[in-house]
């Protein structure tokens, strides 16, 4: 009870001393804009949308002040929201389109430095109104007609839409608020993209230096199916004969597989008896092949030969000579008049 006594005695001290400071004695704070076109005495002053003062008087600024050519606006705040804390923002705006402008305040952070009454707000901590007009004399006639256009037609498609106007607006904050967290994890993933967009510039790299090699096989593709196609004919013909052939090969061979089966487990020995053999016969191939074009015209003589018997009658008769290997070979006996 003590305690809630002693906090209601500083309050009433607190207010005592708001009074006498402020009751007696308004409160104004002169505030420097670029442009205060269309701000007005009396004007209001508000913070968070709640009206707290008003505009005292507007002028030019003076030359020697710090806003040469610009404008002076006194303020007198109500002794509720004074003093004001530097890092105070001070922003002219307009009431609607047609509605009177109002000067807009942005308290500063509690702990800054008090403003004292008649002090001032700085250049750079104000912001002055943009004449839509004076937005559109930047532009060109041609893009001046343009936006003009822009205008009239979302205003036509906007019409008698304004509740849904309303509800987007009113869903806005939570989309920026989803977008900004969406961004958020795409920026927290920043490395990993960027690792993954150099491996596909990789990639692009890779598969325009292997362009030159898939044009050439998609080409030698296109002239296999152009041959393919000009002898479509000859192919049907070729493959109806194979799958005959191989159809009356299955059918000789029917019956007949264990025979076959053990052919070709023979036939590896049967090649290595025929690669002797043929190793064996090379030296009398080699003496036989320079006398071969006289066995060959021996043998026409002995076909055309009408007789066996020599001019004078006698019988002709052969007499075979064996070769032991021992008897001395007499080269003239076995010269042979064919080619070498």
């Amino acid at each position: 009870m003590k305690l809630l006594l002693a906090v209601v005695a500083v309050g009433g001290l607190l207010a005592g001393l708001a009074g006498a400071l402020f009751g007696n004695h308004s409160y104004t704070v002169t505030a420097y804009f670029l442009s205060a076109e269309g701000l007005t005495q009396e004007n209001d002053v508000v913070i968070n949308g709640g009206r707290v003062g008003k505009v005292v008087s507007v002028g030019i600024a003076p030359d020697n002040g710090p806003s040469q050519g610009g404008a002076q606006v006194v303020m007198e705040i109500g002794a509720g929201s004074a003093p004001l804390h530097r890092g105070t923002r001070a922003t002219i705006r307009s009431k609607g389109l047609l509605g009177n402008p109002f000067v807009e305040l942005t308290a500063g952070p509690p702990g800054g430095e008090v403003i004292p009454s008649g002090g001032t707000l700085p250049l750079q901590d104000t912001a002055s109104p943009v004449d839509l007009d004076q937005v559109m004399d930047l532009f060109d006639p041609q893009t001046r007609a343009r936006i003009q256009t822009l205008t009239r037609e979302g205003g036509t498609a906007l019409q008698d839409r304004g509740s849904d106007l309303n509800t987007f607006l009113k869903a806005l904050p939570g989309i920026v608020q989803d977008a900004s967290a969406v961004s958020g994890k795409i920026a927290s993933q920043d490395q990993q993209l960027s690792a993954l967009d150099v491996e596909f510039d990789r990639i692009a790299q890779m598969m325009a230096n292997e362009d030159q090699a898939f044009r050439r096989d998609i080409t030698n593709g296109a002239s296999l199916l152009d041959l393919t196609a000009a002898h479509e004919a000859q192919l049907e013909a070729e493959l109806v004969y194979a799958d005959r052939a191989l159809g009356e090969l299955a059918a000789g061979l029917k019956g007949h597989e264990r025979d076959l089966n053990q052919m070709l487990r023979q036939l590896p020995a049967v090649l290595d008896a025929l690669q002797k053999l043929s190793d064996h016969s090379a030296t009398s191939l080699a003496i036989l092949n320079p006398c071969m074009a006289d066995i060959v015209q021996t043998l026409a003589e002995m076909r055309s030969a009408t007789s066996y018997r020599d001019g004078n009658g006698n019988l002709l008769r052969v007499h075979p000579y064996v070769f032991t290997g021992t008897e001395p070979v007499n080269p003239a006996r076995i010269a042979c008049s064919g080619g070498g």
